[in-house]
């Protein structure tokens, strides 16, 4: 046991025997006499032994780990249902609390781990902890143990996404629980030979984990004949697994039902030719060359894609053929690098054939003579049976970075001086870039505008980001958090391998859709934005606004606890959590969060109102004067639009009820 100085000193303790039902005090660090019998429970507090604490009345026992299943549902000394367990693995003190209120409580497992510290060794719980359902104890209970005290279970977290499926299973050193999907019922069960593995619980967290089995596809028909029902994946293929987001379920009396789908990409073993078979390509009108539709500038002669005559197609199959076809039969010779003087002229077609030791050619006759085909459209030499095409050759020597006498330097200088980053600008630092990089660009030129310009996309975007959590900040329209996704994405795109930019970026296109409420789309970008940056507390606040919308409060209030966990001095969500009491009634509770709320930041109106709100249903109306009174206070922040007068309403109503009542009533 981690020992501190008020443990070696001794402290009073609630203790209570078993066999006689009765609660005594007692010096935890000397023997524990029972107050009936004067019989030894144990020779201190914490002495190593199994105990249990409530926190509601703070009674501690001894519970006898010889038989199995020792866990009670509810409190021996107070009879409150427990609700919440956690074993500390430095003391093996297991607190238990109920969701009823308990008077001057020292300690609390409400987030799941016990605040401020273990009720047993007064030691803070580390942060890492998971959820195990014992066999042998009888109950759940979170916990940082390796291995259950109960039942020697190894235990373990669940790993952390995006990963491998082969790197996360090669993690679990627990025995693997695998399901099967019943089609009939659409519910997974627990099977010997199932397609999914089920991941360790996450504290705080109702739903349950899931991810596919196998390691690697053999074929895209692997995914759609087995797995495309629970994790969405963008390009099915034959290779390795890779889980993004694990999907979630729901436990049921028979099984699993799904929650929310998971998302999975395959790092590819198909041949490149294969995997880019069905893409959508576009044809460059110049030069031929097939190129992807997100590409603006042809990568081989540097020329606008949207220019005239550049053509889409849906495969690579449906490419119209080149018009630039080598000839069937052996064409003359003509020194290498003979180019017609105008291409005006006849085209002339220069090959180079290979010749024996005596110096004469295998393929043609010696002595050759020129010919010209007024027929070819343009010039080309073929040496060795490779087809260069001098137009290209001409074109990217000429104009790739040069264009009406500007170099693309230049002119991306002047784009991004102006501020130009985006179209509709012709002049635009998006385009230009682009077309810079595909004209074969060093990388130091690159690197060079790439540092000047993530400072500008980022500056906007991350002050909005800053602002969104403060208490009274106001919420950006939709185009604004559109506009910083936008920006952002592009700072991803010049930053590859950034999570966290690539985090933001997502966060902001799932803000987006949140002011529009469309809550599918932003569960899924901010569920992206999670597990790019695990420890980011924006999305996962954000997702327990998503289910608090949706009056899922089971769901939001595992997320509001997560966020507290991440960032303990942030109020948010702990007003958020008071928010979801109040809206069940639970008034007690919603109190307790919404003062909370109020230790982190005091001048937010939030919070009084809601209190004042509260007071007056249970007719306590000085205290409802008081809470309303700090809400219209001068420094107080966060009331928007007509809510100070819908604050001001309350506050008379309660002023003329407390002229009315010459006493109160505290609840």
């Amino acid at each position: 046991m981690a020992a501190t100085a008020e443990v070696m000193t001794g402290r009073t303790i609630r203790a209570y025997c078993a066999t006689h039902k009765i609660g005594f005090d007692a010096q935890s660090n000397k023997p524990i006499l029972c107050a009936s019998r004067g019989h030894v429970l144990a020779k201190s507090f914490p002495d190593q032994s199994a105990w249990e604490y409530c926190c509601d009345c703070q009674h501690c026992w001894l519970i006898d780990t010889g038989k199995r299943d020792v866990a009670s549902k509810e409190c021996p000394a107070c009879e409150r249902e427990i609700v919440r367990r956690y074993a500390c693995a430095d003391c093996s003190v297991i607190s238990i609390e109920s969701n009823e209120p308990g008077r001057r409580k020292a300690f609390s497992v409400t987030t799941g781990i016990p605040s401020p510290n273990c009720p047993g060794c007064l030691q803070q719980p580390p942060s890492r902890a998971m959820e195990h359902d014992c066999p042998d104890y009888g109950a759940a209970f979170i916990t940082s143990f390796s291995n259950c005290p109960f039942c020697d279970q190894v235990l373990q977290a669940p790993p952390a996404f995006p990963c491998t499926v082969a790197d996360c299973l090669s993690g679990l050193k627990t025995s693997q629980t695998e399901l099967r999907l019943q089609s009939q019922t659409n519910e997974l069960v627990a099977s010997t030979d199932g397609d999914y593995i089920l991941l360790p619980k996450v504290p705080g967290i109702s739903c349950s984990l899931v991810i596919p089995k196998v390691k690697k596809f053999k074929s895209r028909r692997e995914y759609y004949e087995t797995y495309y029902e629970l994790f969405n994946c963008d390009n099915p293929s034959a290779g390795e697994v890779m889980v993004i987001r694990p999907a979630s379920l729901e436990k049921t009396a028979s099984g699993w039902l799904i929650k929310e789908s998971g998302t999975i990409e395959i790092k590819s073993s198909e041949p490149r030719s294969q995997i880019e078979s069905t893409a959508t390509v576009v044809v460059c009108a110049n030069c031929g060359t097939a190129g992807n539709p997100s590409e603006q500038f042809c990568g081989r002669c540097g020329i606008h894609l949207g220019a005239p005559g550049a053509s889409q197609s849906g495969s690579f199959g449906s490419i119209p053929p080149s018009p630039f076809v080598a000839p069937t039969t052996s064409p003359p010779i003509v020194p290498f690098g003979s180019i017609p003087a105008s291409f005006d002229s006849p085209a002339v077609e220069v090959v180079t054939t290979p010749t024996l030791d005596d110096g004469s050619s295998p393929y043609v006759e010696q002595n050759p003579t020129v010919t010209t085909k007024p027929t070819s459209p343009l010039p080309k030499i073929v040496v060795g049976g490779v087809v260069v095409f001098l137009l290209a050759v001409v074109i990217i020597a000429i104009s790739v970075n040069t264009i009406g006498g500007n170099s693309v330097e230049k002119r991306l200088d002047q784009a991004i001086t102006r501020g130009n980053l985006f179209p509709p600008p012709i002049e635009n630092a998006r385009d230009l870039y682009t077309q810079l990089k595909a004209s074969n660009a060093s990388e130091d030129t690159l690197r060079k505008y790439r540092e000047r310009l993530i400072p500008l996309l980022t500056a906007s975007p991350n002050q909005l980001l800053i602002n969104l959590p403060t208490v009274g900040g106001e919420e950006p329209t939709g185009d604004q958090w559109r506009d910083a996704a936008r920006n952002l994405n592009w700072a991803a795109e010049l930053k590859p391998g950034d999570n966290k930019l690539s985090a933001r970026a997502a966060y902001c296109d799932g803000r987006a859709a949140f002011v529009q409420r469309q809550y599918d789309v932003t569960l899924q970008l901010w569920n992206q934005a999670a597990n790019l940056d695990p420890t980011w507390v924006l999305p996962i606040n954000g997702i327990g606004l998503v289910y608090q919308a949706r009056k899922d409060y089971g769901t939001s209030r595992s997320y509001f606890i997560r966020a507290i966990n991440l960032d303990p001095s942030w109020a948010h969500p702990y007003e958020n959590l008071g928010n979801n009491y109040l809206y069940e009634k639970n008034y007690v509770t919603a109190r307790e969060y919404y003062q909370k709320a109020l230790e982190r930041a005091p001048d937010w109106a939030k919070p009084h109102w809601h209190l004042g709100q509260m007071a007056m249903q249970f007719a306590d109306y000085a205290t409802a004067v008081n809470e309303l009174q700090a809400a219209l206070s001068p420094t107080a922040k966060g009331l928007k639009g007509n809510e100070a007068q819908l604050v001001q309403r309350d506050l008379d109503r309660a002023q003329q009820k407390l002229s009315q009542n010459s006493s109160t009533t505290n609840y």
